[in-house]
């Protein structure tokens, strides 16, 4: 720091004032650069949390395109579940008497697997069973419908 004289009244400058106080001279001389105060390492962490963080948002929303189409249906069911399927749809439709269905392979797309329903009272009955392209089951009963009395 430069220590400066007033010239009207004589006397020597405070350093880092900008005016006398006792004559109001006003000091043009430059000064030194005051040094920038370093942040501290919580708020440095929080700025750049926040800028990741808007970066990953605008990401995510740049990414948003068309939305993901829907997977294509199965070509095939297995037994178990086409039977689960099938006892379901069963006795949704108010066939109180139906104790059971038994598929022998997979249901398959554009096909035609054969089931029996199996009866509470021992009836069967043979049923066509395919997927339609939507992977919901196609049911077929042949004519004439062939329901066998039990044993």
């Amino acid at each position: 720091m430069l220590a400066t004289s007033r010239p009207r009244c004589g006397g020597e400058a405070p350093p880092g004032a900008s005016r006398c106080r006792r004559c109001g001279f006003v000091f043009f001389e430059e000064r030194e650069a005051r040094r920038r105060r370093v942040r501290s390492a919580p708020v440095v962490i929080a700025l750049v949390a926040l800028a990741a963080g808007l970066a990953a948002g605008a990401a995510l929303l740049a990414g948003r395109g068309e939305p993901a189409a829907a997977p294509d249906p199965p070509d095939r069911l297995a037994e178990a579940r086409a039977e689960r399927r099938l006892e379901s749809r069963f006795a949704k439709a108010g066939y109180d008497d139906t104790a059971g269905v038994r598929c022998r392979r997979a249901v398959r797309l554009a096909g035609a697997t054969r089931c029996q329903v199996r009866y509470a009272n021992g009836d069967t009955q043979l049923i066509l069973v395919g997927l339609d392209g939507r992977g919901e089951l196609d049911i077929t009963i042949p004519y004439p419908a062939q329901r066998r009395p039990g044993d």
